[in-house]
């Protein structure tokens, strides 16, 4: 009867007893290694062994030594615990660092693209009215050079003083020489895209006779 009670027993704690053991073995290499630290209990193994000895009572640990390795096992999981918070706080500084940077990098370069915009901006702004002045005083004496350079100071910027020139120029009236034809012209024609102008001569007994020809738009 007592046989069958102990077999009872033992088969209920035989987990209980397989950690007893394991711990027993595992604390004794430990002291014949130095107390080596690489031989401790960590994680789950730890927790086992800590709640087995919680539950059935120190006074079955089998002495001080497996104690002592469970406290040991115990102080160095705290102490990697607080190394990892600590490496996972520099990291998160070291995160937060860079992202500032960043931001500041991304700031400072659109403040860049931005001055440097504004100067260009302001360049040909300055460009723009030098050439409108340019267009109008050549107004009434050379209207040809004048509508150019009111049609380029618009080019450079829509300024108040290049639309003035622009639309000072085109009330002038521009006379130009075509190269590219002899001879009366009969009829003419510009191309789609307005870049050639065609001209054809009269033919016929009255006619020139001569070729038609090509030129570049004005324009």
């Amino acid at each position: 009867m007592r046989n069958a009670r102990v077999e009872q027993w033992v088969n209920a704690n035989r987990a209980g007893l397989l950690t007893r053991q394991h711990l027993l073995e595992d604390a004794e290499e430990w002291d014949r290694q130095g107390r080596d630290t690489s031989l401790l209990y960590r994680g789950t193994r730890l927790a086992v062994a800590r709640d087995w000895a919680v539950t059935e009572g120190r006074d079955l640990l089998g002495g001080p030594l497996a104690s002592a390795f469970l406290a040991a096992s115990g102080e160095l999981e705290e102490r990697e615990r607080q190394t990892a918070r600590k490496r996972a706080n520099r990291l998160r500084r070291l995160a937060v660092t860079l992202a500032l940077l960043l931001v500041a990098s991304v700031t400072s370069g659109a403040i860049a693209v931005q001055q440097r915009q504004a100067a260009v901006d302001g360049r040909q702004t300055a460009t723009s009215r030098e050439l409108a002045t340019k267009s109008t005083l050549l107004a009434t004496a050379e209207p040809d050079a004048s509508m150019l350079l009111a049609a380029e100071a618009f080019r450079q910027g829509r300024t108040t003083e290049a639309r003035g020139a622009l639309l000072s120029a085109q009330s002038q009236r521009l006379a130009g020489v075509l190269p590219g034809h002899r001879g009366s012209v009969r009829s003419l024609a510009f191309s789609p895209d307005a870049k050639l102008l065609a001209t054809a001569p009269r033919t016929g007994p009255y006619g020139c006779g001569t070729s038609p020809g090509v030129a570049g738009s004005p324009s």
